[in-house]
């Protein structure tokens, strides 16, 4: 019978778990958060092409190293 109950709370734990309230309202906050910056790049992004200003992600410099 102890393998049974084992085996249950190995189920149990690989079951899908409900939210907390505190994880939920972090993970509200960061969606927000993330809207907030996306909506402010791109009021920033459609008053850049009415003054001819572009603003978007700066390309990285890739060094290559040649032996």
């Amino acid at each position: 019978m102890s393998e049974e109950s084992e085996s249950l709370n190995e189920e149990e734990r690989s079951a899908f778990r409900p939210f907390t309230q505190e994880s939920r309202s972090a993970i509200e906050s960061r969606i927000a958060e993330e809207n907030a910056k996306k909506n402010e790049l791109q009021k920033k992004k459609e008053e850049g092409e009415g003054g001819g200003l572009k603003f978007g992600r700066k390309k990285k410099e890739v060094r290559v190293a040649c032996y």
